[in-house]
């Protein structure tokens, strides 16, 4: 494991679902996230979780690291 983060959030019942997107540093181009993660199993709330995220390149640099002329 590279990094950790953690985050507190509020949900609803009619907000039940968590979506993240993030930067990954240094590149502009790189990041992580995750959509329609539910908050509640078995109409429980859960307490926490452990979620693997992986780093993606969207493309829009045509480099293979942060450090290239095209910044």
């Amino acid at each position: 494991m590279v990094g950790k983060s953690s985050a507190r959030v509020t949900a609803s019942d009619q907000h039940a679902l968590l979506s993240v997107a993030a930067m990954v540093a240094p590149s502009p181009d790189w990041f992580t996230g995750l959509t329609a993660i539910p908050l509640k199993r078995d109409g429980q709330w859960i307490d926490g979780d452990t979620i693997t995220v992986y780093a993606w390149d969207s493309g829009t640099n045509n480099a293979n690291t942060d450090n290239n002329a095209n910044k």
